[in-house]
């Protein structure tokens, strides 16, 4: 029984640390954002983005659509691509006529796509593609007809095909407008040492019908992804996805290129890595003011759920892939704050806190415990986790720079309150078991 007992505390006590780091983490994330709209305002709200895009360093852009094939809004996705007012892009799609042939027949009747012999540099080895096609209509896309069943090959193989510097992979689901490519190619132009950056998901409600469930789902990224993130430290590995990152062509070919399993996470990380073992500016990785992603909300829990599993399972192949730079000197702030920070607060922690959502009600049924221990659990669970939507909804609503409906304001009054009360604890659970989801990889770490 003292064994049982002293497990038991150990837990509990874990738990109670770790939720109020939690807590701790998103309120100073959350300061530092307000902080910055408030210095930054003038910047975010008057500079025109004609004036930016005029600019002479401008950076042309290659927009790779890797899942394109997956997604049964692809070509929506590819559409509204072409209709981006930005100087000098491309968009290059894979898709696999074989495992998706209603897709790929779609996209080849919607864009008028003929085969031609399209030139590819092959800088990273890739399977041979079957096949590529152009559109007399839109000339800036590609379509690349290939096995598609590894998404590392097919975000290689459009790199091989691509014209520009500056790569922007957006995954299943999330499409960027004008300003958000404008703020990002700004970011690169201005600055040779940064060599990834990273966006933010967000739900607009003029474009997509908002049910409780997305707007679950849209307080969780403003919670998680939070306006103005910081560019130094820890939040430099946070703010990236899974599925999007803007990357400098050369330094991912020098690396050479997605390794299987890999994801943009673990790009951000072997960048971060061959950008310090080279003794270069070790600033590397930064996040523009206001980077917008639009996203779709997902309609269903079992979906939600998946998406929630991938992304903690992509987190810890990212980190267990380079577990090598875990407290490494080598590696400057990547390795001594960022990856530490990332075991702890995105692996390590959620194991903690599900332990605790169930030992600490145990140890309390059992007399382990006293009231105010299981009070003061839920209270930083609950409490602590509204306050910080909250102030998230609040960060955003500045920067939106307009007074919302009240409609709409009570809906994310609700949903932040809702968010910390079962949403939040029932994905955590999910994203726990999402740790245990096999993911191939072959790359070595160094």
């Amino acid at each position: 029984m003292d064994v049982v007992f002293t497990i038991l505390m150990i837990i509990n006590i874990s738990a109670i640390i770790y939720v109020f780091l939690l807590g701790y983490d998103g309120l100073i994330k959350l300061c530092k954002s307000l902080y910055r709209l408030v210095i930054d305002s003038d910047t975010i709200h008057y500079i025109h983005r004609k004036h930016k895009l005029s600019a002479d360093n401008i950076m042309p852009v290659t927009i790779i659509l890797p899942d394109c094939g997956r997604d049964s809004d692809g070509t929506l996705a590819i559409k509204e691509l072409m209709d981006l007012d930005y100087p000098l892009y491309e968009v290059i799609a894979t898709c696999d006529s074989k495992k998706h042939g209603e897709l790929f027949l779609a996209l080849l009747e919607e864009f008028r796509l003929i085969p031609v012999e399209h030139p590819a540099k092959i800088s990273i080895p890739t399977p041979a593609a079957r096949a590529t096609y152009r559109s007399p209509h839109f000339g800036n896309l590609i379509v690349v007809d290939m096995d598609c069943s590894s998404r590392h090959d097919a975000i290689n193989s459009a790199i091989n095909y691509s014209l520009y510097p500056l790569l922007v992979i957006l995954g299943i689901g999330y499409t960027i407008n004008t300003d958000s490519m404008s703020e990002i190619a700004t970011l690169f132009s201005g600055n040779y040492h940064i060599v990834a950056s990273g966006g933010l998901p967000r739900i607009h409600e003029h474009r997509h019908s908002i049910g409780m469930l997305g707007s679950l789902q849209e307080t969780e990224y403003l919670r998680t992804f939070p306006v103005g993130s910081t560019y130094q430290g820890k939040q430099r590995l946070s703010v990236i996805l899974s599925s999007f990152g803007a990357f400098r062509k050369q330094n991912v070919v020098a690396i050479g290129g997605f390794p299987p399993g890999g994801n943009e996470t673990d790009m951000v990380v072997r960048l971060s890595k061959s950008v310090a073992k080279d003794n270069k500016e070790t600033r590397n990785l930064e996040l523009p003011p206001n980077p917008v992603l639009d996203t779709e909300p997902l309609r269903s829990v079992g979906t939600l759920v998946r998406q929630r599993m991938e992304w903690e399972s992509a987190m810890f192949f990212t980190l267990r892939s380079n577990k090598n730079m875990l407290f490494n000197p080598k590696y400057g702030k990547t390795g001594m704050i960022d990856i530490p920070y990332m075991w702890l607060m995105k692996i390590i922690g959620p194991i903690i806190e599900c332990l605790g959502l169930i030992t600490i009600p145990v140890s309390f049924a059992l007399g382990f415990i006293g009231l105010e221990i299981l009070i003061l659990f839920f209270a930083l669970e609950f409490i602590f986790g509204t306050l910080v939507s909250l102030s998230a909804i609040a960060s955003q609503q500045i920067l939106d720079n307009e007074r919302p409906s009240i409609k709409r304001l009570l809906r994310q009054v609700l949903s932040a309150i809702v968010n910390n009360f079962g949403y939040r604890q029932i994905l955590l659970f999910f994203s726990v078991a999402g740790l245990f989801m096999r993911r191939k990889s072959t790359h070595k770490t160094e």
